[in-house]
């Protein structure tokens, strides 16, 4: 689970590195070390961490999923804390800011090669990932459906392209991330801009 855990991380990273490429800076001065940190912090979703755990717990219980957690790590960080959980599909990311305010969320899982199991990982993760939109069943939001659509389409292109591949897509402000390195797969949520 740790690997798991490795993996989705550098799945938030990498998005928020790819993210941190796109922003020019807009003043010609030197920006001091403190302001360089900050800037690498994501808008908040709209939402509170307690919200947003509530919204996750509903969500999972909805559709049958198991809601528990069975190892729970924070994490102090430069835009506030990382809320790292193992759940029985797999892990939890959950970035927030000094207020409670959630920056990003992230669950993946680790692909075991039987499809019944990864199935049985992929669907939890993805009702995680519709929790910003309250606690409604995944295949009941038009994030959900999209999301169970790009997941075999971005596991073709990574067994096509040496393991590793990545999808955007932009829905009502958020612009989810489906990454899969090797056999970790991971979703990432965070305002778009």
């Amino acid at each position: 689970m740790r690997k798991l855990l490795c993996g989705v991380l550098i799945a938030l990273g990498l998005a928020a590195c790819g993210k941190q490429e796109q922003q020019a800076p807009a003043v010609s001065e030197p920006a001091s070390e403190a302001q360089v940190q900050s800037s690498y912090c994501p808008p908040p979703l709209g939402m509170t961490a307690e919200t947003l755990l509530e919204n996750i717990d509903a969500g999972l219980k909805s559709t049958g999923a198991s809601a528990r957690v069975i190892n729970k790590e924070i994490v102090q960080n430069e835009c506030g804390h990382d809320v790292m959980m193992v759940t029985d599909f797999g892990g939890v990311i959950i970035k927030i800011d000094d207020n409670q305010n959630v920056l990003s969320l992230a669950a993946g899982y680790e692909m075991t090669g039987n499809t019944v199991k990864d199935v049985a990982h992929a669907l939890p993760a993805i009702q995680v990932m519709t929790s910003p939109y309250g606690r409604a069943k995944l295949g009941e939001l038009a994030i959900g459906q999209d999301l169970l659509k790009a997941l075999p389409e971005v596991l073709n292109a990574a067994a096509r392209q040496q393991g590793e591949a990545t999808q955007d897509i932009i829905r009502d402000g958020y612009k989810y991330s489906i990454t899969v390195e090797n056999r970790n797969v991971a979703f990432v949520v965070r305002k778009a801009e």
